[in-house]
């Protein structure tokens, strides 16, 4: 900018405070705090309850500590839980239910990027999105090694999500 101190009109480039053109004038892009630790754990126990009936479950503990000085960017640790139930219901006939949780914490660039760049200005408020999941599933192997066949397979299925803290745009900003 040719006046870092004062503020941009987009609509006005030339007013006090606008950007012009100056050569081998260096654009920050993404300022600096660009990085991130996660750490995670994970559990997936499976149980056969009956013959053809099977229970599958999972949790994750997982987060990314802050520095105090800020210089490494976080989000709080949370419990995420998975399951899936698979029942057998007629020979190579199988129905299958999933629930499952996710984050998606924001990339660098949504929290860092430069209003002055070609790209959306950064918002380091922005929170972690959440995720929670649904979804029903009839398969079945129809034809399996019967003449030129290798396999043929059938799948129906249905999937609902809800999204929490969505990270969307909207006028330029995230």
């Amino acid at each position: 900018p040719a006046n870092p101190t004062a503020s941009y009109d987009p609509l006005n480039p030339t007013a006090p405070g606008g950007v012009e053109y100056r050569e081998n004038c260096p654009l920050t892009h993404v300022f600096g705090g660009s990085h991130r630790t996660v750490m995670g754990a994970y559990l997936n126990p499976q149980w056969k309850l009956a013959r053809k009936l099977t229970l599958d479950g999972g949790v994750r503990l997982q987060g990314a500590p802050e520095s105090s000085d800020l210089s490494t960017v976080g989000y709080k640790a949370g419990l995420l839980f998975s399951g899936a139930l698979f029942y057998n219901f007629a020979r190579n006939w199988f129905f299958k239910a999933n629930y499952a949780e996710g984050i998606r914490p924001p990339v660098f660039n949504n929290l860092f990027s430069s209003s002055e760049a070609i790209q959306f200005q950064g918002d380091r408020n922005i929170k972690t999105e959440e995720s929670q999941a649904i979804q029903f599933e009839v398969n079945a192997r129809l034809l399996r090694g019967v003449r030129r066949i290798r396999e043929l397979n059938f799948r129906a299925n249905y999937s609902y999500t809800y999204l929490k803290n969505l990270q969307r745009v909207f006028l330029g900003q995230y």
